[in-house]
Parts: structure tokens; C-alpha cells; sequence
């Protein structure tokens, strides 16, 4: 089933992907990927406050993403790691609104989104 962000139909907006993301899409593209069909992905996000990734962990699993919140093994400031799965649809029309999302997200929390990878297959 697709997440939040699964399904969505026209033109591949480019101007306002993250560079970042659009190396990851084209990967997953030249290597045979079919960005048309949800497959899993996982997301980082980092808080200073284990408070603050909680309710990031709930907005989360209300989005349809399993969510683990653990202790960061990185200590950068940002002590607790959330990391999100889910199924999306890796595409340009609908991962920019992954991202506007998750940093969204992340902001509230005064955290840092970290980003993504995704299967090659569904």
C-alpha cells in the first residue's frame, strides 16, 4: 500500500527536487528501477530531545510509516534518531512532497532531516 505521498499523476517537476534526491531517483532509475510502483523506503531524522522525536514518531506513524526512535549512534547534538519506512513511490511529482514533509517535520522539532534510500526493487 502506498504511503502518504503515493500516487500521483502528470508532469515530473523537476525545479523543485532536491539535488540530492534527484541523484538517488536517477540511480534507482539506471539501474532498472519502475518508478511507478511503491517500494519501501526509509527516512532519517535526528532531534536533541527524545520529546521531540516522539511526536515526530506519531505524526510519522499517522502518515502510514513504521517508526523506530532509538538513542543516535552519531553525536552530533542531535541525541535521538527517528527512522521512518514506508512505501512511496520514488518519483520527482511525489518526492518533493516527501521531503517538504520531512523537513517540515523535523523543523518543528528543531531536528535535522538526514534523507533517504529506497529498494531497487518494489
Amino acid at each position: 500500500m502506498p504511503g502518504l505521498f503515493g500516487r500521483r499523476s502528470g508532469p515530473e517537476p523537476q525545479e523543485n527536487l532536491d539535488p540530492g534526491d534527484r541523484r538517488l531517483i536517477e540511480y534507482l532509475r539506471s539501474h532498472g528501477a519502475n518508478l511507478e510502483l511503491p517500494r519501501e523506503t526509509r527516512h532519517w531524522i535526528y532531534f536533541s530531545s527524545r520529546e521531540a522525536a516522539e511526536t515526530a514518531a506519531r505524526r510519522l506513524a499517522q502518515a502510514g510509516y513504521s517508526v523506530d526512535v532509538a538513542p543516535s549512534p552519531q553525536k552530533t547534538g542531535n541525541e535521538w534518531r527517528v527512522l521512518a519506512t514506508g512505501m512511496d513511490v520514488v518519483k520527482p511529482a511525489t518526492f518533493a512532497q516527501v521531503r517538504q514533509f520531512m523537513e517540515e517535520l523535523a523543523s518543528r522539532g528543531e531536528g535535522e532531516y538526514d534523507g533517504w534510500e529506497a529498494s531497487i526493487k518494489p
